[in-house]
């Protein structure tokens, strides 16, 4: 297992202001993986928050990976046992989020190295 962090503008995902939208910077898949990716969340109040895993072949045009992954309730998380897109990024709508912070994972089940 690999655990890893989505950046921000370049920036580890962790402990990121849960009261604004924000969207990740792309994560780039060198090869197909066992992947989950959850929103670990500290003292959030209001919202309910939630989250869209997109993905993309070119990291232009975006898509909703699937259904259960749009939309979906910060304490839901989100896998498959492959990747058949190229890049992966999160959407995160705060939703009326008044405090609080996220963290936001992505966790490979091998340890292929990927591309940054």
């Amino acid at each position: 297992m690999s655990l890893i962090y989505f950046k921000i503008l370049g920036v580890e995902a962790k402990g990121v202001d849960a009261t604004s939208d924000f969207t990740t910077d792309a994560y780039e898949f060198c090869y197909s993986h066992d992947w989950s990716v959850s929103l670990n969340e500290l003292g959030l109040v209001g919202g309910p928050p939630t989250y869209t895993v997109e993905v993309s072949n070119n990291n232009t045009k975006w898509y909703d990976w699937d259904v259960l992954s749009t939309n979906a309730a910060i304490q839901d998380s989100v896998d498959a046992p492959y990747m058949s897109f190229k890049y992966m990024r999160i959407v995160y709508s705060a939703n009326g989020t008044s405090s609080g912070t996220v963290d936001v994972e992505l966790d490979t089940l091998n340890d292929i190295p990927s591309k940054r």
